[in-house]
């Protein structure tokens, strides 16, 4: 479960609470190079990297399959919620041979490269199976 509180341009200060003791917080501060670049589906078109072996390949229409470095698939799409914030809606559905198939939903944001940094997306989301988390991949 998610919550929060916030105010418009300046701040958001979520926490999220999950199966057994999985809970925990997220402060995002308002930058204006980020926040107000729009969201468009073709800028998240490309091969993405984690940092633990992962690799996520997303279409111009927003769709994506991940494969994870434990052997996970991932699928789903990215959605424009606002074209004139750089906010995405994703979901999808994750496959694991130790825990079977789980739903997840959440949201996005691209974080244009900058100061020696590749383009990064940046997800937060929850899972049918009760599992919070959060992703950062960048473009390869």
């Amino acid at each position: 479960m998610f919550g929060g509180t916030g105010q418009e341009r300046q701040f958001a200060n979520l926490s999220y609470t999950a199966e057994g003791n999985d809970r925990g917080t997220f402060n995002i501060n308002y930058e204006r190079t980020v926040a107000d670049i729009g969201a468009n589906l073709p800028r998240l078109q490309g091969t993405w990297d984690s940092d633990d072996g992962s690799v996520t390949t997303i279409a111009a229409d927003g769709s994506f399959a991940s494969t994870e470095s434990d052997g996970c698939r991932d699928t789903g799409r990215f959605f424009v919620l606002d074209p004139s914030r750089n906010v995405y809606s994703v979901s999808g559905t994750s496959r694991c041979s130790e825990i079977g198939a789980a739903s997840f939903s959440g949201l996005a944001t691209f974080l244009p490269a900058g100061n020696g940094s590749p383009d990064a997306v940046l997800t937060l989301g929850v899972g049918s199976n009760d599992v919070a988390g959060f992703g950062y991949i960048e473009r390869r």
